[in-house]
């Protein structure tokens, strides 16, 4: 997952990266990428990146067993 971070540097290129909508669908135009409070606290990943961890997920590795019951 080389595409997943948890804080924006400002020199990747954000064009890989998924832009942020309001619930009429209008995308949200940001220009401070400071870290703030956030669901995903601040985490930033390419679509890419997040089918490779739900497949991870799906598959059940990397999880421990006490969890994979």
């Amino acid at each position: 997952m080389s595409y997943t971070h948890h804080q924006w540097d400002g020199k990747k290129n954000f064009a890989r990266y998924s832009r942020m909508y309001d619930s009429d669908g209008k995308e949200i135009v940001k220009t401070n990428y400071a870290i703030q409070a956030s669901a995903a606290a601040g985490l930033t990943t390419t679509i890419d990146d997040l089918c490779k961890f739900a497949l991870e997920v799906l598959n059940g590795n990397h999880i421990s067993h006490t969890l994979n019951k």
